[in-house]
């Protein structure tokens, strides 16, 4: 078929169009995708700077006939798909009830007896704990634990209903001689029927402790073991609140600002190591104590509003009560605090009337809950520490929905020096797992620091290697053989890092530490170290920086250097003081880009480096990158939780990072351009 010159002249056209129109949707394609995958990880990462919300859901009142003053204790749960809420109350004349919230519809509630309460007995006193057990003090003496359970199964209708009772764990009623004749201030009680602790704290600062425990008895038949024994401390004031961990860690508060410590957790016949500690130098009365999640720190409310957390802290050998982190004073003293059962935070309410919700590891206030009605009179929080509910003078139960799925995050969190429980000191600490009862760790710093660590060491031993052979094969070696070369040291950059990472750790760190652990003197010395990420990632590093800086040297006009030659200079003098610095912004920009292979490498720091998240300068030490860290905390991470979304921030600070460099190197290239363009 003839193809006349106008229709080739119109194919041509054609043929650019798409040729244009491929290349700018490839383009705008790969543009999109970048973009899109930043907004993925900014939309992921987010989250963890939101600030805490709160939202009233409903309230409840009290049945007729009862006031707020008449409510000894409350509790809180609700169902995970927020459409029901239940609040167990407690009145002081031994009567119990539940205030129901089914999708914001307020569920009148009947008032009965505790089960097995004594006989017309009175409560005295009350002390939450785990959210949802109460050691309930009768005006008999008698002390009792009970739990308030509380269910959500799916009814006939498959909608979900609501099962709740307060049921008796166990009672305990003393002789005569064990109350020292007359009821305590408060009774703490622990355990289960078979094996409990209840402790009498007096006003005189004296503790009245009894266990019951199984023991083995003749032919193996099992038999109740009592203990008993009373504790006087008799110093630091009078006793104005007490809380008892679950192994049996008692802190008094008193009236002249001092807390009072005694281990309960040795031997009953033994001797109960007891401490004095001074808490407000002004001597105001603390007013209210309570265990965080763990058991292990105390949160301390006093008559001025201020509350604080203290834990035990090795000092010279010692452990000592100190305090880790305090929130300034309020309207009123503190009347109650409720603690969650997931994390370290608490609530705290005030004479005045003021929530205000607190995390302890990072010192954040999160929210200040406003009043919705008259003054709240006590709160209560459930363990998932997303429901609140608060009784207000004029009876009324208000339920609240909270929301701050990340409090252990944040500026804090992550990138500022926090004490922690059982720490020393302050520091930087990556420890994302643990316990139930361990507080997260999630300072970013140990990995950051990792990062930048592992590229420098990794650029120290490649960047003079790579730029020695740059100019070796450029400027001195023979045609032919360059030509065999350049390709071969390229090649490199083709075997896979987890190669190069399993040499590095089962070949190359054995080898260093039997010949290097020497020169660590009495440092540490970590078998798979900085040095062993140097020499294994250097090897990943090397063929980046020398095709790069070989071909930004062979680019230098060979008329500069006949010029050179020509004036009297040696080939080593012309490569020094002409050929370099003409090549110097391609050289820089070879060794910036080898610095972002090095920050972003993955298998060879996470089989080599020891994945240890600190931060030293030791070359004998290991570390952990972020892109290490991604690695290996990824098949942990829950999906939404806060170690999910902190590894789209340690993606996003990657990002950055390597952005930033990449930055800083082509503001630099373009500098040195501009002076060595021209010579």
């Amino acid at each position: 078929m003839h193809i006349t010159e106008n229709q080739a002249r119109r194919l041509k056209k054609l043929a650019d169009k798409l040729a244009e129109w491929v290349i700018t949707v490839a383009g705008v394609t790969v543009i999109a995708a970048m973009f899109a995958m930043l907004a993925l990880i900014v939309r992921e990462a987010a989250p963890l700077f939101f600030p805490a919300t709160q939202r009233m859901v409903g309230a409840v009142s009290l049945p007729d006939g009862v006031a707020a003053r008449d409510v000894a204790a409350l509790g809180v749960e609700g169902d995970l798909s927020e459409k029901m809420r239940v609040a167990g109350v407690i009145l002081r004349d031994g009567r119990c009830g539940f205030a129901r919230l089914d999708d914001g519809e307020p569920k009148g509630f009947a008032l009965e007896r505790l089960p097995e309460a004594p006989a017309s007995a009175a409560i005295l006193s009350v002390e939450v704990h785990d959210n949802d057990k109460f050691s309930v003090l009768w005006d008999d003496g008698t002390a009792s634990l009970y739990a308030m359970e509380v269910r959500f199964p799916a009814g006939a209708d498959g909608k979900p209903a609501a099962a709740h009772s307060f049921y008796p764990v166990f009672h305990h009623r003393p002789d005569q001689a064990e109350w020292t004749n007359s009821p305590p201030l408060s009774a703490l009680l622990r355990g289960d029927a078979a094996e409990h602790r209840v402790v009498g704290v007096f006003a005189d600062g004296s503790v009245a402790e009894r266990r019951l425990a199984p023991g083995a008895g003749l032919l193996g038949r099992s038999k109740s073991v009592a203990s008993q024994r009373t504790i006087r401390i008799g110093r630091g004031g009078a006793v104005t609140a007490a809380a008892l961990s679950d192994d049996g860690m008692l802190y008094m508060g008193t009236n002249e600002g001092n807390l009072l410590s005694l281990d309960l957790s040795g031997d009953a016949e033994g001797e109960a190591a007891s401490e004095v500690t001074p808490v407000f130098r002004d001597r105001r009365a603390i007013s209210a104590l309570v265990f965080l999640n763990g058991g292990y720190a105390v949160a301390v409310g006093d008559a001025s509003g201020a509350v604080s957390v203290w834990f035990p802290r090795r000092e010279n050998g010692e452990f000592r009560l100190r305090r880790s982190v305090d929130w300034p004073t309020g309207g009123g003293g503190v009347k109650a605090m409720a603690v969650s059962g997931r994390d370290r935070g608490l609530v705290a309410l005030d004479d005045a009337g003021r929530l205000r919700w607190f995390y302890s590891t990072t010192g954040n206030e999160l929210l200040e809950i406003p009043a919705s009605r008259s003054r709240p009179e006590l709160p209560a929080l459930n363990a998932r520490a997303d429901n609140l509910a608060t009784l207000h003078a004029d009876g009324a139960i208000v339920f609240s929905r909270l929301d701050s799925s990340y409090p252990e995050a944040g500026w804090a969190g992550f990138f500022k020096r926090l004490l922690y429980e059982g720490y020393e000191t302050a520091a930087y600490v990556w420890q994302s797992t643990g316990s139930d009862a361990s507080e997260p760790k999630l300072s970013l710093m140990p990995l950051v620091w990792g990062s930048v660590k592992a590229a420098v060491f990794a650029l120290l031993f490649a960047t003079p290697i790579a730029l020695a052979a740059a100019m070796y094969l450029s400027q001195f070696a023979a045609p032919a053989f360059r030509a065999r070369l350049k390709p071969a040291v390229e090649m490199l950059a083709a075997v896979p890092s987890v190669v190069i990472g399993f040499i590095a750790a089962l070949w190359l760190a054995p080898l260093m530490e039997r010949y290097l652990r020497f020169f660590a003197g009495a440092s540490q010395y970590d078998q798979r170290n900085s040095l062993v990420i140097a020499i294994a990632m250097g090897f990943a590093v090397i063929p980046t920086v020398f095709s790069l800086a070989e071909d930004a040297i062979s680019a230098v006009p060979p008329a500069l250097s006949a010029a050179s030659l020509a004036l009297g200079a040696s080939k080593w003098q012309t490569v020094i003081r002409v050929v370099v610095p003409t090549a110097s912004p391609g050289i820089f920009t070879a060794v910036m880009l080898g610095f972002g292979r090095a920050v972003g490498e993955t298998m060879i720091v996470l089989m080599a480096a020891g994945n240890t998240p600190i931060i030293s300068l030791s070359p004998f030490n290991g570390m952990r990158t972020l892109s290490a860290n991604i690695a290996v905390e990824m098949p942990e991470a829950p999906v939404g939780g806060t170690l999910y979304r902190t590894l789209f921030l340690c993606a996003l600070i990657l990002f950055v990072l390597t952005l930033a460099i990449n930055t800083a190197a082509e503001v630099f290239r373009h500098r040195l351009r501009n002076r060595y363009g021209k010579v």
